[in-house]
This record gives C-alpha cells, sequence and structure tokens, in this order.
C-alpha cells in the first residue's frame, strides 16, 4: 500500500470499492477506508468509498467517526460498485479495488466482477493514476485475475505483485515506479 500512495499526487482523490467492514479487525479485515481518511484529513485530497451493504456502510462510518478521521473529504455511498463506478465522474488518482469476496467454490465470481470495476472506472482514471487491487493472492489469482491483464492491455503496468497488485499507467506523466 505504501508504495501506491507514495505513487499518488500529494492530494490525491481516492476512490474505494468495499468498505472497511469491521471495528479494530486490522488483521482479516483490512481499514483501508480509515488509513485513506487518517491520510486526506492530514494532508489534503478526498476518499469516496462505496459498498452494496448498509451494515457495512454504517460500521465504517461509525469507525471513522471513533477515530476521528471523519470529515467532509470522505464520502460513503451504499450501492454496487460497478454501478457506482459507471455513475462516478471525477477523476481517480488512487483506484482501490476490494468489493466482492473472493469465494473460493466460485472463483469466476469475483474475478469477473473485479473486471467490471476496471472497465467502468477506466475513463476516470487520471494520467497518473495508481490502481490496486486487493487479495490478488488467491486461487487463480483472486480478484485480479481478470482485472489485472484488462488494465496492462489499457497501458498500465505492474509496479508490485503479491497478494494486492499494485498497477501504474506506463509511461505516466510523472514517471512513478
Amino acid at each position: 500500500m505504501m508504495l501506491a500512495l507514495s505513487s499518488c499526487p500529494a492530494t490525491p482523490d481516492i476512490v474505494e470499492t468495499g468498505c472497511s467492514r469491521s471495528t479494530n479487525n486490522w488483521v482479516g479485515d483490512g481499514h483501508s477506508t480509515l488509513l485513506f481518511a487518517d491520510m486526506v484529513s492530514r494532508f489534503g485530497g478526498s476518499v469516496t468509498s462505496c459498498d452494496i451493504d448498509p451494515a457495512a456502510i454504517h460500521r465504517c462510518a461509525r469507525s471513522l467517526a471513533e477515530c476521528a478521521a471523519a470529515s467532509p473529504r470522505v464520502v460513503l455511498h451504499c450501492m454496487d460498485s460497478v454501478r457506482f463506478l459507471q455513475a462516478y465522474s471525477a477523476p481517480i488518482d488512487l483506484l482501490y479495488l476490494d468489493s466482492l469476496d473472493f469465494d473460493g467454490s466460485n472463483v469466476t465470481a469475483s474475478m469477473e466482477h473485479h473486471l467490471q470495476e476496471a472497465k467502468a472506472a477506466l475513463g476516470k482514471l487520471t494520467g497518473d493514476a495508481v490502481v490496486v487491487i486487493d487479495d490478488c493472492g488467491l486461487e487463480g489469482g483472486g480478484k485480479g485475475a481478470m482485472a489485472v491483464p484488462f488494465l496492462v492491455s489499457q497501458g498500465f503496468r505492474v509496479a508490485f505483485e503479491g497478494y494486492q497488485a499494485v498497477l501504474t499507467r506506463a509511461g505516466g506523466a510523472s514517471g512513478h515506479c
């Protein structure tokens, strides 16, 4: 994640699919929403996160308030992430894809969903955009198995590949990574 954040503009506009879903579970259920919120509250930028589960949105809002990271710079939306990204109209500096949970009994569902997210967001990604896809270190490439090759075909390059995949624009304006 540090590679992704260091590759972003100083005040990034961050869009995340799949918000932090539980309180005080820093190991099992990442808290990227909280980390992003803390960063933009200190340094500027914005965070827009969506999740299809109203209970997850409620828990995330409560966690943001408890961490004193709730601010007008953080906006939560309750809706399907693909529809959200299709309707989203602002430029995106950092796109963090971590929505539909990976199900080992149906591995393609999450792979296809994250591909659809990448396609929906593509036209909104800035010239220096960074895309991070979580849970790629799972069976068959996890959530990024289809999205990563698609993004590469659209001019991105893999800057890091492990449990998360970090992609940057090949030859982007800032020459990151």
